[in-house]
């Protein structure tokens, strides 16, 4: 089962990639992973730098994918860009935090929205 919700959620960042590079985004890493934290896509946009967490859903029997990212799940985001940022010359003077959500509907995968600065670093 856990193995099914990593391929499901792997492509739904693909899809997800896909849906940002169309926008004009240059996808600068995906699954980033560091002690403490983990950031589904890093991308590019102008002189922003996006971290990305992408939540997949079938249905909101269990919440929202965008109530999924929880003020732990923010935190970790939060700790692995500042990370991220420490450790790698981006040349970029702002960054943002967004969500991106995806419906999942009989195999389908359709990005829904992708919510730019879905929350800060306090």
């Amino acid at each position: 089962m856990q193995t099914d919700r990593v391929a499901v959620g792997r492509e739904a960042e693909r899809h997800a990639a896909d849906e940002l590079r169309v926008r004009g985004y240059e996808i600068v890493e995906r699954n980033y992973t560091c002690r403490g934290g983990e950031i589904d896509i890093i991308a590019r946009k102008g002189d922003t730098m996006v971290f990305a967490e992408v939540k997949a859903r079938s249905t909101d029997e269990f919440g929202t994918a965008e109530e999924a990212v929880d003020e732990r799940k923010r935190r970790r985001i939060i700790k692995a860009a500042e990370k991220y940022l420490a450790t790698h010359d981006t040349g970029c003077e702002n960054f943002r935090f967004d969500v991106i959500v995806a419906d999942i509907c009989d195999g389908r995968y359709d990005i829904r929205e992708i919510i730019e600065d879905a929350f800060y670093e306090s």
